[in-house]
C-alpha cells in the first residue's frame, strides 16, 4: 500500500473509477511504478538489504522514506540510505532522479483562490451522483493528504500549503485529524480558506478498524463540534470515518447514521464523505445498501498502487 490516491463517489454506484489522471497523479503513479522493491547492495557495504515502502522497513528507524520513496535498510547497522540516486546517509533527497520521461521541474500551477470561483460544493448533475459547485458546474478537486497531523508537524504550516497551492496547483487538502488533534485541524481549515481551497476535514479510524470501538467515543462530539464552527463555509467537507477496517458494512453503516444524523442537525448542507469496508474499498456495499440519510452525501474509495 505504497500510494494513494482518493477518489470520492455519489450514493448510488461508482460511475467511473478512474478519470483522465491529473498530471500529479500521473508523475506519482510514475514514481511509485519506478520504485518497486528490489535486491540491492547498501552504499559503502557489501551487505545485501531490500529497498522497500514504510511498512516494510518499519524496523529501519524513524525515517519513513517519504523524501525518495525507497530506501535502503542494512541488516548489519540497522540503518537506511536512500536509494535511486539519493545516495547515501539519507539527506535532503534533492538529488533523487525521476523516471525517464517525468520532467525535474514542471511550469506551476497556481489555484489562488479556487473556492472563489465554485462556492459551496454539493451533489447534483444526472441522478444526483456528480460533485457540482454553486451553478450546478461539475467540478473535480485534485490534492493530497497530510500524514496524521501529529507526525511531521513542521510540515503542516500555511506556508508549506500554500506553496502547494501556488506550485503544485492543488485545489484540495486532507487533514488527517486522529482523535485528539481537532485544535491542529481547525488551524488548516483556516490556512485553507485564505488560500481559497477546499479542505476536507478527515476523521481517521483506521486502528482499531471499527468506527464504534470506544476509542472514537468523542466521535459524535468532534463532529457537533466540526458542524456547529463550520456550517457557514463554503470550502468545508466532512470525511468521517477514514478507513473503516475487519468489520462489516452493517457495523460501519451504523456509526454514519449516528455521526450524519449528528451533522445534519447542525448543519444541513456540507458534503459528508463516509468511508468503506476493508480500508475504504468496498464502494458496492453503500452502493447496495445505503446510509439513512444520503443527502450530500460521498463514498470514499481508496486506490492503493504497487
Amino acid at each position: 500500500r505504497s500510494l494513494q490516491f482518493l477518489y470520492f463517489i455519489g450514493h448510488s454506484w461508482l460511475k467511473q473509477m478512474i478519470s483522465r489522471q491529473t498530471r500529479l497523479a500521473a508523475w506519482l503513479l510514475l514514481v511509485a511504478v519506478a520504485t518497486e522493491a528490489q535486491s540491492t547492495t547498501c552504499p559503502g557495504s557489501s551487505s545485501n538489504c531490500a529497498c522497500g515502502w514504510t511498512n516494510n522497513g518499519a524496523n529501519c528507524g524513524n525515517d519513513d522514506g517519504s523524501e525518495c520513496f525507497c530506501r535502503c535498510c542494512c541488516s548489519y547497522t540497522g540503518s537506511c540510505n536512500w536509494q535511486n540516486g539519493g545516495g547515501g546517509g539519507g539527506g535532503s533527497g534533492s538529488s533523487c532522479s525521476m523516471p525517464t520521461g517525468v520532467p525535474s521541474d514542471p511550469p506551476a500551477v497556481d489555484n489562488t483562490g479556487f473556492v472563489g470561483c465554485h462556492g459551496k460544493l454539493s451533489l447534483g448533475g444526472p441522478g444526483g451522483l456528480q460533485l457540482v459547485d454553486e451553478n450546478g458546474e461539475a467540478v473535480r478537486l485534485m490534492g493530497m493528504s497530510s500524514h496524521g497531523l501529529q507526525w511531521f508537524p513542521n510540515c503542516y504550516s500555511k506556508e508549506s500549503i500554500q506553496y502547494l497551492v501556488e506550485h503544485w496547483g492543488i485545489t484540495l487538502f486532507r487533514a488527517a485529524t486522529y482523535v485528539g488533534m481537532g485544535s491542529k485541524a481547525k488551524d488548516i481549515v483556516q490556512w485553507c480558506k485564505e488560500l481559497g481551497i477546499y479542505v476536507i476535514i478527515d476523521y481517521h479510524v483506521l486502528n482499531p478498524g471499527n468506527p464504534n470501538d470506544r476509542a472514537y467515543s468523542g466521535a459524535e462530539s468532534f463532529w457537533r463540534d466540526m458542524a456547529t464552527q463550520f456550517k457557514g463555509e463554503k470550502h468545508v467537507l466532512y470525511e468521517i470515518a477514514n478507513e473503516p477496517n475487519g468489520v462489516t458494512w452493517s457495523t460501519i453503516k451504523s456509526y454514519h447514521n449516528k455521526i450524519i444524523a449528528a451533522i445534519r442537525a447542525i448543519d444541513t448542507e456540507t458534503i459528508i464523505i463516509c468511508g468503506t469496508p476493508t480500508w475504504s474499498q468496498e464502494v458496492d456495499k453503500p452502493a447496495a445498501d445505503p446510509v439513512a440519510q444520503p443527502h450530500n452525501v460521498m463514498y470514499t474509495f481508496h486506490f492503493y498502487a504497487g
